[in-house]
């Protein structure tokens, strides 16, 4: 008669080999076998979420989907499956999505013994590996931002580094600000929720007859972490990687008003 054996993730109980001419159904035999049935569950955990793909996510004009195209994957572990994308997909569903000037984050899935792709309104884990609300069925992969009449915007992600390819002007964070104080840029609207670094150019005129500088902050409060000059009756542009809040906003200083700073968002890194 069989046994259904329930398996639990452990690495302790040793493997006691039954004796000879036991029958199958001998304890001897389950308790051999239990192990092997527990290492196993513990394996699976140990690599549950594993993910080797290209790392590419874009959004571009859609074909048959939304236009948000995710590109080849090796290998995914869901559940007790490894699954695989041999080329880039796009994402199913139609446009315009519902929610606008929305996050929106995509997801792989077992659809059947096969990946399926997902764009979700739901937030990936802290830890970016599995949708907050799910039970490690659907594997985070990128996210994307809808414009106000529920259009993904373009951008392209390549190993957690994203960059707009939208014009500077439409992801200006802050524009011609001369404040002499630490004073807050909103970057939200620019980097999702979970991000903490964003990659930002800026764009300083200085009107004076004297040089100036101007300098970028995580908060209000903080160090600067970048400090350039701005030469007189002259305008000069940088880039930057910023650590930012957790309300995904960073701070500016100009040493005099007479410099007009404008910053803009190129992206941001998960």
């Amino acid at each position: 008669m069989s046994t259904n054996l329930t398996d639990v993730a452990a690495f302790t109980s040793p493997v006691v080999a039954p004796e000879a001419g036991d029958p199958r159904t001998a304890a001897s035999v389950v308790a051999a076998v239990q192990p092997l049935a527990d290492r196993t569950r513990w394996l699976l955990g140990a690599v549950a979420g594993y993910l080797q793909w290209s790392g590419r996510l874009r959004v571009g004009a859609a074909t048959t989907g939304l236009g948000v195209y995710v590109g080849a994957i090796d290998a995914a572990v869901i559940g007790t499956s490894v699954l695989s994308q041999a080329a880039e997909t796009e994402v199913a569903g139609s446009l315009p999505l519902a929610s606008v000037s929305s996050w929106y984050y995509v997801y792989a899935y077992d659809n059947a013994g096969a990946l399926a792709l997902q764009a979700s309104l739901d937030a990936p884990d802290a830890a970016r590996t599995w949708k907050s609300t799910g039970d490690g069925t659907h594997r985070y992969l990128g996210c994307f931002r809808t414009d106000g009449a529920g259009a993904p915007i373009y951008l392209s992600t390549t190993r957690g580094t994203t960059r707009w390819l939208t014009a500077p002007a439409a992801r200006a964070a802050l524009s011609a600000g001369n404040a002499t104080s630490a004073t807050s840029v909103a970057c939200a609207a620019y980097a999702p929720p979970h991000a903490r670094l964003v990659c930002v150019s800026t764009l300083a005129t200085e009107s004076g007859a004297a040089p100036a500088t101007y300098s970028l902050f995580e908060t209000t409060t903080g160090a600067a972490q970048v400090q350039h000059r701005a030469p007189a009756s002259q305008s000069v542009s940088h880039s930057a990687e910023l650590v930012c809040t957790s309300a995904q906003a960073v701070a500016y200083l100009c040493s005099t008003t007479d410099v007009a700073l404008t910053v803009y968002v190129d992206g941001w890194r998960e």
